[in-house]
């Protein structure tokens, strides 16, 4: 995993250091770009894994030029992350078509465009950029997951904006409790019937 790691990210770097001052300027500088979390899977009974879909979304002023711009196209990132009561088990590609390449760390992350087969081109409507399947590690209190010091790059090398300095998805305590003992509720019902 370290050597995919390394290799990923110095792919990533080259990239980024062969930037080209042409695609800086303009419509690239108003592209600022959004993340959420979305599609949460369930914890399943007797199981404490689950998985949460990283998502970004363009400013509605400037989407109307990305599906036309390579230069608005997504085709690498690294992010830190930090995770509060949980472990990240893996990091998988939402698209099984592309060849998105995936390597993280205890507190890093980065995805690179592998074969340059398929960039993430965002939209105003979500579209997925990995999933991220974890593991709860603490029941005691919240757990949360936060992604912060985001860089991504076009095709070029260039930078794309993002609209905030970090990103952080909460799932309160009751409510995983709640998803816990639902399950259980469940099982005794049909022992019993």
């Amino acid at each position: 995993m370290h050597r995919r790691a390394a290799l990923s990210l110095s792919v990533f770097l080259l990239a980024s250091s062969g930037a080209s001052l042409a695609h800086a300027g303009g419509v690239a500088q108003l592209s600022n770009y959004n993340f959420q979390f979305g599609n949460l899977t369930s914890v399943e009974l007797g199981d404490t894994t689950f998985s949460v879909d990283i998502q970004v979304t363009a400013n509605p002023e400037t989407a109307g030029y990305i599906p036309s711009d390579p230069g608005l196209w997504i085709t690498g990132f690294q992010m830190d992350y930090a995770l509060d009561g949980l472990a990240l088990q893996s990091v998988e590609r939402l698209d099984p078509l592309t060849s998105w390449i995936f390597s993280y760390g205890e507190s890093g992350l980065v995805g690179v465009d592998g074969f340059s087969s398929g960039p993430i081109v965002p939209t105003v409507e979500p579209v997925g950029l990995f999933r991220m399947n974890l593991e709860i590690t603490e029941f005691s209190g919240p757990q949360s997951i936060t992604l912060s010091e985001i860089l991504m790059s076009n095709p070029y090398g260039d930078p794309l904006s993002v609209q905030q300095d970090s990103y952080t998805f909460t799932i309160p305590a009751p409510a995983t409790l709640a998803l816990l003992a639902g399950g259980l509720g469940g099982f005794r019902r049909r022992r019993a019937g």
